[in-house]
């Protein structure tokens, strides 16, 4: 009996080991899967993570194009300021050098009204001058008392040259003396020049040629009769203006100033 229980142990044992064995392989096979459930696990995450790494490397790429693209805006925003700058620049050296050209302008125009008046002031005073003498002028001739000059419109004459002539030729404008002497029928500086008044032609041909002969005298190339015309239309009810200022252009003399009194 002790021999068949050994047996039956024995038997027992080998089944038990049998048992253990294949209970050894299911646990290496269970570590083998472990490990390779590990290592799949690890080789998902290594494989999340490439994919969350290339994710973010994209992220960052469209980033960097996207300050690169900013980058170059401003760089051309600022390329626009400096020529909108540069342009400002010179626009305001132009403004300076008009500025300074509208300067010295204004200062030589200054200079030249200073001279203009002191010229007209000149020029008044030697028509208040003239005036005076063409009124003794005309007070001498007038007729003895009691004697009346022929006609009634050299009468009416007459009576003009000897009232209020102060009051006429001392005008402080010398166009003005002019052109009443003109309308007066008298030439500057002549007693009578005839009854009846000047014609609008005629009154014409006298002041063009007058500064026709101004012009022969001190600038022959200008000597034309048409433009002189027109240049005598042009100051028409000014004329002693116009001869103003031809005779300080030219600088002519005190006694050179005559030929708004010719003939």
């Amino acid at each position: 009996a002790m021999k068949d229980e050994v047996a039956r142990l024995r038997v027992n044992l080998q089944d038990m080991t049998a048992e253990n064995s294949a209970l050894r392989h299911q646990m290496d096979d269970l570590a083998a899967a472990k490990e390779a459930l590990e290592k799949a696990r690890d080789e998902d995450a290594a494989a999340r993570l490439a994919v969350q790494q290339a994710s973010q490397m994209v992220e960052l790429e469209s980033e960097l194009a996207r300050e690169k693209e900013a980058h170059r805006e401003a760089r051309d925003r600022c390329a626009a300021l400096e020529e909108r700058s540069r342009v400002k620049d010179a626009r305001m050296v132009k403004f300076v050098h008009k500025t300074s050209e509208t300067a010295e302008l204004v200062s030589r125009l200054r200079r030249e009204r200073k001279v203009l008046k002191a010229a007209a002031r000149h020029f008044r005073e030697e028509a208040s001058a003239r005036a005076h003498e063409i009124a003794l002028l005309r007070a001498a001739r007038q007729p003895p008392p009691g004697k009346q000059p022929p006609g009634k419109a050299q009468g009416q004459q007459w009576g003009q040259l000897g009232h209020g002539a102060g009051e006429e030729w001392g005008a402080p404008s010398l166009a003005s003396d002019l052109v009443r002497a003109e309308r007066s029928g008298l030439e500057w500086g002549e007693g009578s020049g005839g009854q009846d008044e000047m014609s609008p032609e005629a009154l014409r041909e006298l002041w063009a040629s007058r500064v026709m002969g101004f012009y022969q005298a001190h600038c022959p190339p200008k000597a034309d009769f048409q433009s002189c015309a027109d240049t005598a239309d042009k100051f028409r009810g000014r004329e002693g203006d116009l001869f103003a200022a031809l005779y300080h252009k030219y600088k002519v003399a005190e006694k050179g100033r005559v030929f708004h009194m010719a003939k």
